[in-house]
């Protein structure tokens, strides 16, 4: 898969997890309908791009947790190009994490 897919395979799995965030679910928190003076009430949800909000806080993760993410992961069929399972996934999410 390209870094897009395996980037959006990791944020669709911790959107799901219980307890990474408060308030609304990650869908309807991050919808563009959300401000309604940049967007109209009825956009749908954004296509196209990973929250690297999100993403980033697999780094922050207990191990266990960033474990049961990379075993899912692999699961779907995601490989990373550096090296499988939690190493290859971390090293990718935490090298993005410093271009900003």
């Amino acid at each position: 898969p390209s870094l897009f897919e395996r980037l959006a395979a990791i944020e669709s799995l911790l959107a799901e997890r219980p307890g990474h965030a408060v308030g609304p679910s990650h869908g309807v928190w991050r919808r563009p309908a959300l401000n309604p003076g940049l967007f109209p009430v009825e956009s749908p949800e954004r296509k196209g791009f990973v929250d690297g909000n999100l993403v980033e806080l697999l780094l922050r993760m207990p191990q266990e947790g960033q474990r049961e993410v990379a075993q899912a992961l692999a699961m779907k069929g995601v490989s990373f190009p550096d090296a499988d399972g939690l190493d290859g996934m971390i090293k990718e999410v935490d090298e993005l994490s410093m271009l900003h």
